[in-house]
């Protein structure tokens, strides 16, 4: 039985947007998520820093079914060692092994025991009716992004979406939504309030999910999914 009161929602130190080159393993002076290969990624090799609007966004939110229209954002966190949210990890295992490879035969790196390769996650427990789900969404080299060089402004990543049952890891439904970095005091004010949300139509058992990226919500980052 997974704790659900300490799924999720506390972020960790985690980079974006490195080179292959510039990666390594957390616990150096720098760290890199595999997200960042050629694909995919986000602006800024920096670890990331606690604020106090971040942890008050990342507080766990009570398992209560949530109200028609209200719209929820998305908590932030980076998957770095093997025994750390096992559903989510059980639910995102191919994309760990890919990540793993990449890391291995690509970039020539070893993985210490007990740890994998950084994956950033967006997610948040819900509950409709008398069902629990995690709705996640992972920063991944599968990911269609815009353009990523000095020049270009941060746009959201377009990401696969995985709605997981929280006991036994499986998926129970897949959709397309946007994976947003969330803000911290490196990012330009203008993207202080970047984010990506969930309004549960729990009577329809859907969820729609939008992006808001420089106080713009993204049209492309509007999609939704039916829950089983």
């Amino acid at each position: 039985m997974i704790d659900m009161e300490n799924l999720t929602l506390f972020r960790t130190p985690a980079c974006h947007r490195p080179s292959p080159t510039d990666q390594c393993f957390p616990g150096g002076a720098r760290c890199a998520a595999l997200t960042a290969a050629p694909g995919g990624g986000h602006d800024g090799v920096k670890l990331r820093r606690f604020t106090m609007s971040t942890l008050a966004a990342l507080a766990i939110i009570p398992m209560s079914a949530i109200s028609a229209h209200a719209w929820e954002p998305l908590g932030y966190q980076s998957l770095t060692t093997t025994d750390a949210q096992p559903a989510i990890q059980t639910a995102w295992s191919d994309i760990i092994a890919s990540n793993a490879a990449y890391w291995r035969d690509e970039l020539h790196r070893t993985i210490p025991a007990g740890q994998i390769p950084p994956l950033d996650i967006l997610s948040k427990p819900i509950k409709v009716g008398s069902h629990t789900f995690i709705v996640s969404i992972a920063s991944t080299r599968k990911c269609e992004t815009g353009a990523n060089n000095a020049s270009s402004s941060i746009e959201p990543g377009l990401c696969e979406a995985r709605i997981i049952d929280p006991v036994s890891g499986k998926i129970v439904a897949r959709a397309e939504a946007c994976y947003v970095d969330l803000s911290d005091d490196d990012r330009p004010q203008a993207n202080r309030d970047d984010r990506t949300e969930i309004d549960v139509k729990a009577n329809a058992k859907e969820i729609h999910f939008r992006s808001f990226v420089g106080g713009t919500n993204w049209p492309r980052c509007t999609t939704s999914v039916k829950l089983p």
